[in-house]
């Protein structure tokens, strides 16, 4: 019996330190894991700080880019009114100086479709750009400064004067927001005179040049 008993105590001996052993490692491991925890609470309070301080940097730049973007607008619509303005004036001198009075007895072909001028082709003179035209380039009627007067206009200031009349039935949206463009319906209506069918005569002529 004493030897059985000297076993169990050796037995119950080895379990307690073996146990003891244990929990030493147990508290060891839970030590590790607190500390490694700690340490995640750590990083995972400075990533969301980084990330808050991301999250700033890109609304900024988005208010900088917004900002930049409303200012390149702002300056090609300007650069472009500014190209229109120079357009226009250029096209302003154009015709001023193709306004220039040239006598009759000058011109020896018409001006647009380059004929020679004789007894049966008569001069016309274009009453806006004052150049000398054809009968058939400058067959075209517009009004004048009082009610019952009518001036001769040449083929190409008649297409711009409809071009001008077209254009001016365009409305543009000076909106940043919107860059669309409304349109109003133009309905034109051309009224074909009798005496444009025919040729006028001399006296006709003389007439109307005056």
């Amino acid at each position: 019996m004493s030897y059985n008993q000297e076993q169990r105590s050796t037995h119950s001996i080895e379990q307690d330190k073996r146990i003891e052993h244990l929990t030493n490692q147990l508290e060891k491991t839970t030590k590790l894991l607190e500390n490694e925890r700690i340490l995640f609470e750590k990083e995972r309070a400075e990533l969301n700080k980084i990330q808050e301080q991301l999250e700033a940097s890109i609304h900024e730049k988005t208010l900088d880019f917004e900002e930049m973007k409303r200012r390149l607008i702002k300056a090609v619509r300007e650069k472009a009114d500014l190209f229109n303005s120079i357009y226009l004036y250029e096209v302003k001198l154009e015709e001023e100086q193709s306004r220039q009075w040239v006598h009759e007895d000058d011109v020896l072909k018409c001006t647009k479709c380059e004929t020679q001028f004789g007894w049966t082709l008569r001069k016309y003179r274009c009453r806006h750009c004052h150049k000398i035209f054809c009968y058939y380039c400058s067959n075209h009627w517009h009004q004048g400064s009082t009610p019952n007067s009518q001036h001769r206009l040449c083929d190409y200031c008649h297409e711009k004067s409809l071009t001008e009349s077209l254009m001016s039935n365009y409305t543009i949206l000076d909106d940043p927001d919107n860059d669309t463009e409304t349109k109003t319906d133009v309905n034109l209506t051309f009224e074909v005179r009798p005496e444009r069918l025919t040729l006028p005569t001399d006296n006709q002529s003389s007439s109307s040049e005056q």
